[in-house]
């Protein structure tokens, strides 16, 4: 129990990065009459990825609400440098939300994995080292 306390915190910080990522980049573009960075806005869903999905998914949203924002502060509205800003923005939140939910597939697949080889080759799998159980995964 006390490691998954551990665990959460961890992903926690993960999108914790991720907003004070958000916020950066935001001053940081608000605040200068030459600087465009929309494009940028990419990095806070791709840095919460390693947490939850939940965070992941509100790193994103916020950034997209935040790269909309931008064009109007950049007075770069709708133009075609902010559409491409935005949908970098969206794509990557996209997938960094897709992220720790392939990552928790792939462990789950992997545990598969080791349990039918140690069925067919007749090997109890509690009994290997756990390198060696690692290095039947691949």
């Amino acid at each position: 129990m006390g490691t998954d306390i551990v665990e959460r915190e961890f992903q926690r910080s993960y999108v914790a990065a991720g907003l004070v990522a958000c916020a950066v980049i935001v001053i940081l573009d608000a605040s200068s009459d030459s600087l465009v960075l929309i494009g940028l806005l990419v990095l806070p869903s791709l840095i919460a990825a390693g947490g939850t999905r939940r965070g992941t998914i509100i790193v994103a949203c916020l950034s997209t609400i935040s790269a909309v924002w931008l064009g109007w502060a950049d007075d770069i509205a709708l133009s075609r440098r902010h559409w491409i800003g935005m949908l970098s923005t969206v794509v990557g939140g996209a997938l960094g939300g897709r992220a720790p939910h392939l990552e928790r597939a792939g462990q789950r697949t992997g545990v598969r994995r080791l349990r039918l080889r140690s069925a067919v080759h007749g090997r109890d799998q509690e009994s290997q080292p756990a390198l060696v159980r690692y290095g039947e995964l691949r």
